[in-house]
């Protein structure tokens, strides 16, 4: 199976949760304007469609509307926030090393995967680890 672009993965989501939620495009557009965005019924659609990425604060609105959790959407649309990498990274200098191998392509997407996957797995067993102590 080909591999889906973030815009498609990432519309096809949002989509399926609006749909979930029998939520109209209008109807959800709505809801967002009342939360300060200015959006139209069109550009949701290019949303869904795959053919435009929102902006960081729609993606949280979206989340919040739609019962979702913000970072795995963020995560689905490709999306983080620059600035708090590079203050990582000045604070861990590995951290722009492991950047700056990912982004010259020195390492190779399964790397990434695997080590998504170590990182995640972790987490699971840190939870796991506090629900079992009542933390």
């Amino acid at each position: 199976m080909p591999d889906v672009q973030p815009r498609q993965a990432f519309g096809r989501r949002i989509q399926d949760l609006r749909r979930d939620l029998r939520l109209t495009q209008p109807k959800l557009v709505e809801l967002l304007n009342a939360r300060g965005h200015t959006l139209d019924a069109p550009y949701l659609s290019r949303i869904e469609n795959g053919r435009v990425l929102p902006t960081e604060a729609v993606i949280r609105s979206l989340a919040e509307i739609l019962g979702a959790n913000a970072d795995e959407l963020l995560d689905l649309a490709g999306q983080f926030d620059p600035r708090a990498l590079q203050d990582k990274a000045a604070e861990v200098p590995k951290v722009g090393a492991l950047l700056r191998r990912i982004q010259s392509g020195k390492m190779p997407r399964e790397m990434i995967d695997r080590l998504l996957a170590e990182i995640d797995g972790a987490d699971d067993e840190s939870a796991s680890a506090d629900a079992d102590t009542g933390e």
